[in-house]
């Protein structure tokens, strides 16, 4: 049993946690509205899909860089800076008047991204004592996982009765909150050692262990995004499926993808390799069932 968690640890922890709701629930919103999002510019759903892309593209080039000029900041102020932007980002989204509009709003919510995701691991285990660091884990993990069974789905329903603007308007309206909460709690800490610097990337890109879990991330993410990003207009328009039953099937997407991390954080410690087979696996036969 995990010892009981000190206000002072579990506090900013929250915070962390519906931060990492809201990233993750801005992340897939586009593609849970994409076919509203195509109609009120007059494009059609591929046309639209390169917003995904981009936004993709952006928080996967951008991260390093992005990292590298902001990691001498003080991570309070960081954390805090990064909020801010992303909560702009939405607002701009929202108020966008044309496809470029929108366009230049999700970069720089996926400017901010890009560092909140490099950041927020790191973040949550200084807040706490050794003992405490797979609870503070497991608090940012939980955030992002309801993202992907509530999050979704309640954007998805907000976009459908109130126009697709309004999901991002509530979206900037969670963060706000966040915000000006882990202003009160989130505590001033220091520095984490040297600062990383390009002349450390050789050092990172010979190490196997390293560079192995890079390239499976990337054949991972690439594979799970190219059926994902598309999935609300081909179950409208290919599948026959209603409103109502795609907003059902995200759902039940989100908990079997809350259900799969369950699992593997269980049987990962002593079956590593089986799943990692098994999660290839997977994906290649939906991949090619699709």
């Amino acid at each position: 049993m995990l010892p009981s968690i000190p206000p002072k640890y579990f506090l900013p922890l929250v915070g962390l946690a519906v931060s990492a709701f809201v990233f993750n629930t801005s992340e897939f919103m586009p593609i849970a509205l994409l076919t509203d999002i195509s109609d009120s510019f007059g494009k059609t759903p591929a046309e639209t899909g390169i917003m995904i892309t981009a936004y993709a593209w952006v928080v996967g080039l951008m991260s390093l860089p992005l990292m590298l000029a902001a990691c001498r900041m003080e991570p309070k102020r960081l954390l805090l800076a990064v909020l801010a932007l992303f909560a702009a980002g939405q607002i701009g989204s929202g108020l966008a008047t044309s496809f470029a509009m929108l366009m230049a709003a999700r970069v720089a919510v996926a400017c901010a991204h890009a560092i909140f995701w490099s950041i927020t691991a790191p973040f949550a285990t200084r807040l706490v004592t050794r003992e405490h660091q797979p609870f503070a884990l497991s608090c940012v993990a939980t955030g992002s996982a309801i993202a992907m069974i509530f999050g979704l789905p309640i954007g998805r329903v907000i976009g459908l009765a109130l126009g697709w603007r309004m999901t991002f308007f509530c979206i900037a309206g969670v963060t706000l909150c966040a915000l000006l909460y882990l202003g009160r709690v989130f505590p001033r800490l220091p520095q984490g050692g040297a600062p990383f610097s390009p002349r450390d990337l050789p050092a990172l890109v010979k190490n196997p262990f390293v560079f192995g879990n890079f390239v499976l991330a990337v054949t991972f993410a690439t594979s799970y995004f190219t059926i994902y990003s598309y999935i609300e207009p081909y179950l409208g328009t290919v599948a026959g499926f209603s409103p109502e039953a795609i907003t059902t099937t995200l759902v039940a997407l989100g908990v079997f993808g809350f259900l799969g991390s369950v699992v593997f954080s269980h049987a990962y410690g002593t079956h590593r390799q089986f799943c990692l087979l098994t999660g290839g696996v997977g994906v290649t036969a939906c991949a090619l069932l699709y």
